[in-house]
C-alpha cells in the first residue's frame, strides 16, 4: 500500500507543491518522469508511486542509470539486499564509473558483512575518482570494520592530503582510541579540531576528547572538553548535541560513584529534553525512571 506521511503541511510548503504540480505536469518524457516520482516521493511522500515511476523510466529508458540506482535504493530501504544489488549491478553495467553507484553498492556490502566486495567496489571508486578524498575515506572505513586498522589510517591519512579538511582525521583518532593508543587518539583529535571550519565540528571533536579523557580516568580534563563543546554547541544553537553532552556528564559521575551528582545531570538532561521537545513526554519519563533505578 502506499505510504502517506502523517505531517502536517504549512501553508508555504502547500502553495509550493501546488506550484510544483503545475510544473510536472508540463514537462514531458524523460525529464517528466523524474519530476512525477520526484513528487511521488517528496510531495506525497508516496513511496509505492515513486518506485512504479522509476521502473517505468527504466522500461521506456533503459540506459536511465540514475533510474536503476534510485530503484536499488529503494529495493535497500526495504531491505530486498537481492533485488538492490541487482538493480546497482544494471546500473554499473551502463555506467562502469558511475561514483554513486560504486560507493553505495560498496557500503550495501559493508553492511551485509561482505568485506572482500565491499572493498573490491571501494577499489574501483577509488580508481574511478583518483585525486578525489572521499573515495579514501570509504576505503578506509572498510578496513575499519575490517579491524585492519593500519590500512585503514593509511587510507584517511591520502584523503586528508587531498583535502585537510575533509575530517577523516576525527576517524584517524577513533582508529587509534579502539587500539587503547590513547596518545595519538587526542593528537589526531586536536587535528581534527584545528583542521575543521566549523564550530559544531569542533564541538564534536571537544566531545570526543571528553570521552577519551573519560576512558583515562581524567576526570577534570573530560569536563573542561564538554564544557568547550557545550559552548560551541550553545554558538550554533544546536540544542541536540547539547542532549548528548548531557548524557555524557551524567554517566561520567555514575562510572566514578558519585549518585548524586548523577541523579542530578539526569534530572538536568531530562528538563533539556522537555524544554526543546526532544521525544515524547512518556519516553522522557521512562528514561528518568530508568536512571533513578541506578
Amino acid at each position: 500500500m502506499p505510504r502517506y506521511s502523517s505531517r502536517t503541511k504549512s501553508p508555504l510548503l502547500l502553495n509550493y507543491s501546488k506550484k510544483f504540480r503545475k510544473i510536472q505536469r508540463k514537462v514531458p518524457g524523460r525529464e517528466g518522469l523524474y519530476l512525477e516520482g520526484l513528487a511521488a516521493r517528496m510531495v506525497d511522500d508516496d513511496l509505492e508511486k515513486y518506485f512504479q515511476v522509476m521502473q517505468q523510466l527504466v522500461s521506456q529508458y533503459p540506459n536511465e542509470k540514475r533510474a536503476y540506482a534510485e530503484l536499488a535504493a529503494y529495493y535497500q530501504g526495504q531491505q530486498k539486499i537481492p533485488e538492490a544489488i541487482a538493480a546497482y549491478q544494471e546500473a554499473l553495467k551502463i555506467d562502469p564509473e558511475f561514483g554513486l553507484v560504486l560507493n553505495l553498492l560498496a557500503y550495501l556490502y559493508l553492511g551485509q558483512k561482505e568485506y572482500d566486495k565491499a572493498v573490491e567496489y571501494f577499489q574501483k571508486y577509488v580508481a574511478a575518482f583518483p585525486g578525489q578524498a572521499n573515495p579514501l575515506d570509504s576505503l578506509a572505513e572498510a578496513y575499519f570494520w575490517m579491524g585492519q586498522y593500519d590500512q585503514a589510517v593509511e587510507n584517511y591519512q591520502a584523503a586528508l592530503k587531498i583535502r585537510p579538511d575533509f575530517g577523516s582525521d576525527f576517524r584517524i583518532s577513533y582508529c587509534f582510541a579502539v587500539q587503547e593508543k590513547y596518545a595519538e587518539a587526542l593528537r589526531w583529535t586536536d587535528h581534527y579540531i584545528s583542521a575543521t571550519p566549523s564550530n559544531g565540528e569542533k564541538a564534536r571533536g571537544y566531545l570526543l576528547k571528553g570521552f577519551y579523557y573519560h576512558l583515562l580516568g581524567r576526570r577534570a580534563e573530560a569536563f573542561k572538553e564538554w564544557d568547550a563543546s557545550e559552548a560551541l554547541l550553545r554558538s550554533v544553537q544546536d540544542e541536540y548535541n547539547i542532549n548528548i553532552i548531557k548524557r555524557s556528564r551524567l554517566w561520567a559521575y555514575y562510572d566514578w560513584g558519585q549518585f548524586d551528582l548523577f541523579w542530578k545531570a539526569a534530572q538536568d538532561r531530562m528538563e533539556h529534553r522537555r524544554r526543546i521537545q526532544l521525544d515524547s513526554e512518556a519516553l522522557n519519563n521512562s528514561f528518568l525512571t530508568y536512571y533513578e533505578g541506578f
